[in-house]
C-alpha cells in the first residue's frame, strides 16, 4: 500500500512538471510588465529589473509629452469627424439639422467686444444647449490674450467677425488707418482658426464713406440694442431684446458683462419659446439667399426685404 501511494505521487510530479514545461510558463517567472516605467527625470534607471526595463524607462518630461500628443491626436481625430469643428468660423455644417428654412421665423444674436474668459464661456453653454448659434465681433487685442476661447467661439457652428484691433473709431481713421486695424485683426483670428473673417461690425455702429471704401467687408450694424453696456441689468437687458423682437432682427450685447452672460441664457431660452431659430448673422441671410456685399451695411434681414 506504501509503495502503491510512493508511486502515484511520483507521477503527479511528472505529470506537474511535463504541464509547465508545455504551457511555456515557469512557475517561478515574474509576470511580463505590461506598463511603461516613468523614470524621474535626472535619475538612471534601476538596472536590477533588467535591460528592456531600463530601455522602457523614459522621463517624466517625455511621458507627459507623449500623453499630450496622444489627447491631441484623439482630438484631432474627433475633429476631423465632425464637421461643426471643421469650420471654426460658424459656416452651416451638413448636418440635417443645420440646414436653415427661410421661412421659419429667425434673429441673429451678435456679441461685441470679447472674448472674455469667463463670460464668453458662459454665453457658449447656453447657446449650445439650446441648439442656438450667434455671431461674436471680437477685438484683436482681446483675441490674442484668450485664443482659446476664440477656438470655443468656432466650435457647434458659431460665428467669428472683426470688430477692429482695439475699438478705435474708424470714421476718425484714414483709409490707412482702417484698413490696419481691421486687417491686424483678420491676421490675429486668421492664425488662431485657419480662417479669415468675412464680417465686420464698426466700433460704435459708426460708417462713412471711407468706412465703406476700406473696410473690404460687409458691415453688420443691428436693428435691436439691448443696453447692456449702460444698464448693466440683466432683467432690463432681456426687456429690451424681448420687448419689441421681430422676424429676422440683429440683436446687439457685449460679452464683456456677467449681466449680459445671465441675460443671454434667458434671451436664448426665451427666443426659442416663441419658436424663432437663433443663427449667425451669415446664415440669416443665406437662409433668404442674399449675398452679403463688402461695403454695404446690414441692419436686420426680414422676410420682405429677402423677396425684393
Amino acid at each position: 500500500m506504501k509503495k502503491i501511494i510512493q508511486i502515484s505521487l511520483a507521477l503527479l510530479i511528472i505529470i506537474f512538471i511535463t504541464a509547465g514545461y508545455t504551457s511555456g510558463y515557469v512557475v517561478s517567472e515574474k509576470p511580463v510588465q505590461t506598463e511603461v516605467a516613468v523614470q524621474p527625470a535626472g535619475q538612471p534607471a534601476d538596472r536590477q529589473d533588467g535591460s528592456a526595463l531600463q530601455e522602457a524607462a523614459i522621463t517624466q518630461a517625455e511621458a507627459q509629452e507623449l500623453s499630450k500628443q496622444v489627447r491631441e491626436q484623439h482630438k484631432t481625430a474627433e475633429q476631423e469627424a465632425d464637421p461643426v469643428h471643421r469650420q471654426p468660423t460658424g459656416e452651416a455644417g451638413d448636418k440635417p439639422e443645420d440646414k436653415l428654412e427661410g421661412d421659419r421665423p429667425m434673429v441673429a444674436l451678435t456679441f461685441d467686444d470679447g472674448p472674455h474668459p469667463k463670460y464668453t464661456l458662459e454665453i457658449l453653454d447656453a447657446l449650445k444647449s439650446n441648439n442656438a448659434r450667434a455671431t461674436f465681433f471680437v477685438l484683436g487685442s482681446r483675441a490674442e490674450r484668450y485664443k482659446e476661447v476664440i477656438g470655443r467661439i468656432g466650435e457647434n457652428g458659431n460665428e467669428i467677425g472683426n470688430h477692429t484691433y482695439d475699438h478705435r473709431e474708424l470714421t476718425k481713421l484714414s483709409g490707412g488707418g482702417i484698413t490696419g486695424e481691421l486687417s491686424r485683426t483678420t491676421g490675429i483670428l486668421e492664425h488662431i482658426t485657419g480662417v479669415k473673417p468675412v464680417l465686420t461690425r464698426p466700433t460704435y455702429g459708426s460708417v462713412n464713406e471711407k468706412v465703406r471704401k476700406y473696410a473690404g467687408s460687409p458691415l453688420v450694424l443691428w436693428s435691436i440694442d439691448t443696453l447692456d453696456w449702460k444698464t448693466r441689468d440683466t432683467e432690463k437687458i432681456v426687456h429690451e431684446a424681448m420687448s419689441n423682437v421681430k422676424d429676422g432682427d440683429i440683436i446687439l450685447m457685449h460679452d464683456i458683462y456677467k449681466t449680459t452672460a445671465e441675460a443671454a441664457g434667458k434671451i436664448i431660452e426665451k427666443l426659442k419659446a416663441r419658436g424663432f431659430d437663433i443663427v449667425t448673422v451669415s446664415d440669416l441671410y443665406k437662409a433668404r439667399g442674399i449675398s452679403l456685399q463688402n461695403g454695404k451695411e446690414y441692419y436686420r434681414c426680414s422676410p420682405s426685404i429677402a423677396k425684393k
